[in-house]
């Protein structure tokens, strides 16, 4: 399936101070012994992150514009190229929007934009990579 490409040639990627938090499919459930049982409550666990932008007021209005059209006010998936934890600088990633963006107006002709993005898988480095580097 193809993926609506982030436009870099008109936006600035994402500031690359953000915070990414695992959300994990491991339940937890107290029984009446006190002991906790534990148990997956589906196969992949999934990360989302809060990345802000910093915009002119033209790439501002590129960005809504973006948001309206392409990514169908935040519903639809796409691909941006952000660092992910892999052990590259920039991966391309297939992320989506969770929550509606904000933004604020902060010096002159200076828009920042943040918001919540999902991961639609959780890229890291291989599991016979990390074989290949424990003793």
């Amino acid at each position: 399936m193809a993926f609506f490409q982030y436009p870099e040639t008109i936006l600035p990627l994402p500031s690359f101070r953000y915070g990414i938090q695992a959300q994990t499919s491991v339940m937890r459930t107290k029984m009446a012994t006190g002991r906790t049982r534990q148990r997956r409550r589906y196969t992949t666990d999934s990360e989302v992150a809060q990345i802000s932008f910093d915009f002119t007021g033209g790439q501002y209005a590129n960005f809504k514009a973006v948001w309206k059209f392409k990514l169908a006010s935040g519903s639809n998936w796409f691909q941006m190229r952000l660092p992910v934890g892999d052990g590259n600088l920039l991966t391309l990633a297939t992320v989506r929007f969770t929550k509606d963006y904000k933004a604020s107006y902060a010096t002159f002709d200076n828009f920042t934009v943040s918001g919540q993005i999902e991961f639609a898988d959780s890229v890291s480095i291989t599991e016979a990579t990390l074989d290949a580097l424990l003793p």
